[in-house]
């Protein structure tokens, strides 16, 4: 008999600081993507802060508690004009 346990995870991305400069301003424009088993989820870039607040949630159902969460903190690139 096989058992499929479904789980559920409600992540809260908040803030960010000390976020490197990454522009030519001397600031970021950020955002972040978060990983659980097949999910993805990218907030809305934050432009021109070093300190980035997204008060964004989501849940995530998934069938394995021994799935990794993995957050990436970004810098969107700007593409010079010439």
């Amino acid at each position: 008999m096989t058992t499929n346990n479904l789980f559920k995870i409600k992540v809260d991305i908040i803030r960010a600081s000390n976020i490197p400069k990454m522009d030519w301003n001397g600031l970021s424009d950020t955002y972040v993507t978060c990983k659980i088993a097949q999910h993805t989820h990218r907030t809305e870039t934050i432009k021109k802060s070093l300190k980035p607040e997204w008060n964004e949630s989501f849940e995530v159902n998934f069938n394995n508690l021994d799935e990794d969460i993995i957050f990436y903190v970004k810098g969107k690139k700007k593409i010079k004009k010439k």
